[in-house]
């Protein structure tokens, strides 16, 4: 019984070593509010064989809606990466159906370029009918969210925004 007693207590000890601060940065998000950071070009209305266009721009230094100092983005994930999710749905006279080549969901890169994050995003619309653009919601509800890309123990980054005059959904039609 001791020698068991004796192996419990090595074992639980080389757990707790295998420990360190980096396990609870893993799990550490920093939460940020800011409106209106993605931008629709165009309006609600496109021509068979036009693209829609939309693009997300912020500075690396964002002060959110709540903070009393903006966050320096990169300095706090150590990434010059940030995706924003989305998808693209077609009505089908019953339901909206996912339409961009069967994908569910589709991201679009952000990279930081100078003082700036910056992603761009031309989807080509080359049938007639009622679409629309659903981003994947934010910590926020009826808010987008974008989401640092992080291969290290650094704090993930999470921004819930919105489209400028939308919410989290761009209805739109394609005509002839």
């Amino acid at each position: 019984m001791k020698k068991i007693i004796q192996i419990l207590a090595i074992g639980s000890l080389s757990l707790l070593a295998a420990c360190n601060h980096t396990d609870d940065q893993f799990y550490n998000t920093v939460y940020i509010e800011a409106p209106n950071l993605v931008s629709i070009e165009g309006n609600n209305f496109y021509f068979r064989n036009d693209s829609l266009v939309f693009t997300i721009s912020f500075p690396n230094l964002l002060q959110g809606e709540t903070d009393e100092l903006p966050t320096n983005l990169y300095e706090t994930t150590k990434s010059p990466y940030f995706l924003l999710a989305y998808s693209l749905e077609k009505w089908n006279n019953k339901e909206w159906i996912v339409y961009k080549n069967g994908i569910n969901t589709s991201e679009v890169p952000i990279v930081l370029n100078g003082a700036f994050y910056k992603g761009r995003e031309a989807i080509y619309l080359p049938e007639v009918g009622s679409y629309r653009l659903r981003f994947d919601a934010g910590f926020k509800p009826e808010q987008i969210g974008v989401i640092s890309k992080n291969n290290n123990p650094n704090p993930t980054v999470n921004i819930s925004t919105t489209v400028v005059d939308y919410k989290n959904i761009y209805n739109f039609v394609v005509l002839h």
